[in-house]
């Protein structure tokens, strides 16, 4: 199998969330209110940019203090376009191949109780994986995404077909956070170490054969082991390997 994982058969939360159930008429005084910057997003399905991020469990419909609920929620983390055979060729066996095991592997997290998943919106895996999430709405109506992004506007460098992609998944997404708000490198990372200290379970289509200087898959990993999170890796070689493309 492709997939390298914990011995548990279901994901079960290395730091359990208790939280409690929202009233509609009452607002905690730990999450900020809701704004929508200028230049930012306001989506179409209603969900708005969170600029603090204590407000992520109001996003997934619970308030962020007390008990009685847990909650069950996956951040993923992987490779950009450039570092896979087949760069932007999402055409190439190679590629549809590894789209269609990582969406695999997010449904049987689904079917294993995780109906939360934080994406940090970069090229490459991150759109991919939530791309997959949005395309099991059809399936299961209680599945969310929540896009986490290192500044507003990070994605307007990319080529056009690029830009539109992110912002369709932005749109289609349950609530946008940045937890930072720069745009220097920093910025990236605390988008990635938020994603992983609030995460159950991290979800990474990375190798550990290759570990190239001041890579953010590399770091994101790193970090969820310091914090004894719950990984599950999606090697991109053997995951091809496993089909014949190489």
């Amino acid at each position: 199998m492709p997939v390298a994982s914990a011995t548990r058969s279901c994901v079960k939360p290395s730091s359990v969330l208790r939280l409690r159930r929202r009233s509609p008429n009452k607002r905690s005084s730990s999450c900020v209110k809701r704004t929508t910057p200028s230049g930012s997003y306001s989506t179409s399905n209603g969900s708005q940019l969170l600029r603090y991020t204590s407000c992520l469990y109001e996003l997934i419909g619970v308030e962020c203090k007390d008990e009685v609920k847990c909650m069950e929620i996956c951040a993923f983390t992987g490779y950009r376009p450039t570092r896979f055979i087949f760069k932007y060729d999402e055409s190439h066996p190679a590629c549809i191949a590894l789209k269609k095991q990582l969406a695999e592997e997010i449904e049987r997290l689904y079917h294993c109780g995780v109906k939360n998943f934080l994406t940090g919106c970069a090229q490459g895996v991150d759109l991919w994986a939530g791309e997959a999430v949005l395309a099991l709405r059809g399936k299961y109506a209680d599945i969310k995404l929540i896009c986490v992004l290192p500044y507003v506007g990070h994605e307007r460098k990319w080529q056009k077909e690029q830009q539109e992609r992110c912002r369709t998944l932005l749109a289609g997404s349950d609530g946008v956070i940045v937890p930072g708000g720069g745009t220097d490198r920093e910025s990236y990372l605390m988008r990635d170490r938020f994603m992983v200290e609030r995460a159950d379970i991290l979800l990474a289509v990375y190798s550990e054969q290759s570990r190239p200087p001041r890579s953010g898959t590399g770091y994101t990993v790193k970090y969820a082991r310091a914090l004894g999170k719950t990984i599950r890796l999606l090697d991109p070689g053997a995951a091809m390997a496993a089909t014949g493309i190489c």
